[in-house]
């Protein structure tokens, strides 16, 4: 990335603010804008993809922003330096300095790579077109997720990210016919469990399934199953064990 002169610095600041307010009442699709993965191509040029990457040389992070022009457009928000933060992050103020530089920027890496010809929002608005719309910590970040049912049953996540929206949209499931959808951490492994009630009041939960569990199909759900039934299951098999204690020989003596 080229490196920002110190004498504009202050000049640089209040045109990265006047873009900023420029870009949200634009909104998405300016050609000031790209997708995640322009952006992710832009960095493999860079930095070899490397977000963290700090090499010595005056430019970090995965798009090699220099300080000045990282403070300039207020990524001391996220993080002291441009390789502490997280790349969605480093792409959030790469927007701003793509909006008043262009692609010219990254001279070796910008244009060549997309930027100025993908005008897509890296992190595009969620519309809230959707029922049972709910919070939760889905894939362990501690960061909030949002999951919503759309009119067709389909169950949907959105993933947050620290201090930069929401990324796209994620099918989790179809045929969610639940209502009054809550997320909450039910078996302590540090990600959102989903507990709904079903047509006939019953109230079922889906555990997310532990690392050392059988994976399950990408993108699917386990059907739920009634809390009743759940404890059903929980005391046959207490039954069953309390049985299989009952049947081995006493070998005291």
């Amino acid at each position: 990335m080229r490196r920002t002169n110190r004498k504009n610095r202050h000049v640089l600041a209040l045109t990265a603010a006047c873009a900023a307010l420029v870009a949200s009442v634009a909104g998405a699709g300016s050609a000031s804008a790209a997708s995640v993965s322009t952006w992710e191509k832009v960095a493999q040029c860079e930095s070899s993809g490397d977000w963290s990457i700090n090499t010595g040389n005056g430019y970090y992070g995965g798009l090699q922003f220099d300080l000045d022009t990282w403070n300039a457009y207020g990524g001391q928000q996220y993080a002291a330096y441009p390789h502490q933060a997280t790349e969605n992050q480093q792409i959030t103020i790469a927007e701003k300095v793509l909006a008043v530089q262009g692609p010219s920027a990254w001279p070796k890496c910008g244009a060549v790579n997309g930027l100025g010809t993908d005008t897509q929002s890296p992190f595009p608005s969620v519309t809230l077109n959707y029922s049972s719309t709910t919070g939760g910590d889905y894939n362990g970040d501690k960061v909030s997720d949002l999951f919503a049912k759309d009119s067709a049953g389909d169950l949907f996540v959105w993933t947050g990210n620290k201090g930069a929206g929401f990324s796209s949209k994620k099918q989790l499931t179809s045929g969610w016919k639940f209502t009054q959808t809550a997320a909450a951490d039910f078996n302590g492994d540090g990600k959102a469990d989903l507990v709904a009630g079903d047509s006939s009041g019953n109230l079922c939960r889906r555990l997310q399934r532990r690392r050392h569990s059988r994976p399950r199909r990408p993108g699917l759900l386990r059907q739920p199953l009634p809390l009743d039934r759940q404890r059903r299951r929980r005391l046959q098999r207490t039954r069953q064990a309390h049985r299989r204690l009952e049947l081995q020989p006493d070998r005291r003596g």
